[in-house]
């Protein structure tokens, strides 16, 4: 941080350094609750602060090591609660500063929120389907508590540092649920398919070890589908699990005036075959591509 902040500070008078002529300067800090504990439960990246903070001075790091004065600089910061891999802060850094607090909704708000998104999709091609309409608040419930076993089991750390599990994830998730339609999905088992395949594709694509994958896929998962949908999770966790929305495509014809369906493309052999039609028709048009459909590509 030292050499950053001086890169944006020039000369002021005697020691002191202040933001560079006709020019403000803002420092935002991130994550302020990740520095890792030491064995005398301090952070010393915080205890840094601390002392930037309070006294307004640093000490020269080559040279004479002398007192430098920072100037007119503001500093914005952000942290969330403790848990989960994040750590508290000391209090005495937290007295230098102004703490504004944002509640995160409860669960109960969480859950009708992502039900009624959902309903209100229900609504306009499968109205007046009960079972779909019970499915879209059990799924909420599934979703919100999910998110919750994530962050439990699955925490954020310093060198797994963007393991950071949402609303913004949830909503993710229901994007992909929003692309449903009558033809194609006529059961809570073929949504709650689908929500596997939207959960692993937000969250199981940025676990770093296979460990964590492996949790994720065979313990979290299966479970959360155990706990409200145990008669779809047979069904559910079968693999592989592909999405898309080209399998009804056409190649010979205009790509762009064409339905793109997103279903459960099943298996690997029917995105081979579609995809050589697309390379044929493509051969027969322009300089062809001599290209194998190995399994690793597809």
């Amino acid at each position: 941080m030292y050499s950053w902040l001086m890169e944006y500070l020039e000369k002021d008078i005697g020691k002191a350094m202040k933001p560079k002529q006709g020019k403000s300067l803002c420092v935002f800090i991130d994550d302020m609750s990740m520095p890792k504990k030491d064995p005398y439960n301090t952070q010393q990246v915080i205890a840094l602060l601390k002392f930037l903070f309070e006294f307004k001075y640093l000490w020269e790091r080559k040279g004479l090591l002398d007192q430098i004065n920072i100037k007119k600089v503001k500093y914005l910061m952000a942290m969330l609660p403790p848990g989960g891999g994040r750590n508290s802060v000391d209090p005495r850094f937290i007295s230098q500063i102004n703490c504004v607090v944002m509640s995160e909704p409860n669960e109960i708000t969480k859950q009708y929120i992502y039900s009624q998104i959902l309903k209100g999709h229900i609504d306009r091609f499968w109205s007046g389907n009960k079972k779909l309409e019970k499915m879209t608040k059990d799924l909420a419930v599934m979703s919100v508590k999910l998110f919750d076993d994530i962050i439990k089991k699955l925490p954020r750390t310093p060198i797994k540092f963007h393991y950071i599990f949402n609303l913004r994830d949830i909503s993710k998730v229901y994007e992909g649920l929003l692309l449903t339609t009558p033809d194609k999905y006529e059961t809570s088992r073929d949504f709650v398919r689908l929500w596997r395949h939207e959960v692993h594709k937000v969250v199981y694509d940025r676990l770093m070890t296979e460990e964590d994958r492996s949790l994720f896929a065979t313990e979290i998962v299966p479970e959360a589908i155990k706990k409200d949908f145990v008669d779809t999770l047979e069904y559910s966790i079968q693999d592989p699990i592909i999405y898309g929305d080209f399998l009804t495509l056409d190649p010979n014809a205009d790509i762009t005036d064409q339905l793109r369906l997103y279903e459960d493309l099943q298996t690997y052999d029917n995105i081979k075959k579609k995809w050589i039609q697309i390379l044929d028709a493509y051969n027969e048009e322009n300089t062809p591509m001599e290209l194998v459909m190995f399994d690793m590509a597809m």
